[in-house]
């Protein structure tokens, strides 16, 4: 079972990058996301009414399915330059980074094997996780980001869609995340062959043979050197 014909499509949030404690603190956040503040000071720099620029983010937000930073920069007048600076020093106060994921992706690229990413998160705020790990955007075939699939992975038609373009069989789909049911239980529903789950929540072990519960991501490369030499 060669890497070169595997297709892996990986999260980032608990899978890539984690979140610091300090992230999850209310004063941290607005509206559950620690960097739609750093967005809201930006605007209150350029003399925006707190509690206004608060109401215009969330309306941007709230229940809006394909939406991204860079549209909200480009709607509030916000240089990208500037944004970008802001934001980036923010990754860096609130995420801390997966080694063992980062190398497991390095060492699959570097064997041919078909990178994507599939996340939660909007384009560029996969773009900024991936910058915060290291990862040039250029191993990846394509970022699937929730404001070009229309969702987040917790729904059915996200990897009913995500699928269909990548076009594969089935035993050369894989999933890598941390949660069972988002990167494991539904994709195979929808037709991946296989999910790799990361231990690094309270994960129960499933009955399905085709989700694999690993300590570490770099296990995955044992898998597959036991498949080619059994």
């Amino acid at each position: 079972m060669k890497l070169k014909e595997q297709h892996f499509l990986i999260d980032i949030d608990g899978t890539i990058t984690r979140y610091r404690e300090t992230a999850k603190r209310p004063e941290s956040t607005l509206f559950h996301n620690c960097f739609l503040p750093v967005i809201r000071d930006l605007m209150l720099s350029r003399g925006w009414d707190r509690e206004a620029a608060e109401k215009a983010l969330f309306e941007s937000v709230n229940n809006v399915l394909r939406w991204d930073y860079g549209e909200l920069l480009r709607k509030f007048r916000i240089p990208r330059e500037e944004a970008e600076m802001a934001m980036r020093r923010r990754h860096e106060e609130m995420l801390d980074v997966w080694p063992d994921t980062v190398d497991l992706i390095r060492h699959l690229h570097s064997a041919g094997a078909h990178l994507y990413i599939i996340s939660n998160n909007p384009y560029w705020g996969c773009r900024w996780k991936l910058q915060r790990a290291n990862l040039n955007t250029a191993v990846f075939e394509h970022i699937f980001s929730t404001d070009h699939t229309g969702g987040c992975k917790s729904l059915d038609y996200v990897w009913e869609f995500v699928l269909a373009r990548i076009g594969a069989e089935p035993n050369r789909i894989n999933t890598l995340g941390d949660d069972p049911r988002e990167d494991g239980i539904l994709p195979l529903s929808m037709g991946a062959g296989r999910a790799f789950i990361l231990a690094r929540r309270e994960t129960e072990k499933n009955a399905d043979p085709r989700i694999h519960l690993l300590e570490n991501a770099l296990d995955v490369l044992d898998f597959f050197q036991q498949k080619e030499n059994p």
